[in-house]
């Protein structure tokens, strides 16, 4: 939770973590929200395990883990909370 005053700031934050978050992964969470409501939760699980498939095969996902094998810092991170 922020205080009303500090939710303009932590939007743009978090706006901002995404600008080099994979676009396969961020499209496919913004698809996933968008059936959330509607359906029923083997689909949800589902899409998610689609999505997950889909975007382990990314060149994003790729680097990302030869970062990690490579102990380097990742390209996307959650902004911290204050």
């Amino acid at each position: 939770m922020h205080e009303p005053d500090a939710l303009l700031s932590r939007a743009q934050a978090l706006g901002e973590s995404f600008a080099q978050a994979s676009p396969t992964a961020v499209g496919l969470v913004k698809e996933a929200m968008a059936h959330a409501l509607g359906g029923d939760l083997p689909a949800m699980l589902d899409r998610e395990a689609n999505g997950q498939a889909l975007a382990a095969g990314t060149e994003h996902h790729k680097q990302a883990v030869l970062r990690f094998l490579g102990k380097e810092a990742p390209l996307f991170r959650w902004p911290a909370r204050h």
